[in-house]
């Protein structure tokens, strides 16, 4: 992770963090240490949340800040089959942008209506802002 002092850098388009090409515990480790550092400070995470913006308005406090931590101007984020469900695809190969999904399991009952949703855990998946999709046509 970079410094403290690149995070108070909030209108910065500047990536903060970068989790390609490392194994799960670095990006484990790495968001942590990044997430931490914005915790620390009320203000700085009040001013680094408000310039999350409203097309993130479906993420979790915690993934928009690791969205934009790792690309600030990000406004639109989506998973591969999001964007091709969209007619959209993303421009070149890996990795654009990770952040966490909750890993589930379904506790079947007797009636299918008390179903139980059961929380895991959480994994890291990938996702690309709009600026780094093209179109499939």
């Amino acid at each position: 992770m970079e410094t403290k002092e690149e995070i108070r850098n909030i209108g910065s388009t500047k990536p903060i963090i970068d989790l390609n090409g490392l194994d799960q515990g670095q990006r484990f480790s790495i968001a942590r240490s990044a997430l931490e550092t914005l915790d620390l400070n009320p203000y700085l995470e009040e001013n680094f949340l408000n310039s999350c913006g409203s097309g993130l308005g479906r993420f979790s406090e915690r993934n928009k800040k690791l969205i934009k931590l790792q690309k600030p101007e990000a406004t639109q984020v989506l998973g591969y089959v999001d964007w091709k469900k969209l007619g959209r695809k993303p421009r070149g190969k890996g990795c654009g942008i990770f952040y966490l999904a909750p890993s589930t399991r379904k506790n079947k009952k007797s009636e299918p209506e008390e179903d139980e949703i059961e929380l895991k855990g959480f994994y890291w998946v990938c996702g690309w802002d709009i600026k780094d999709t093209i179109s499939l046509e």
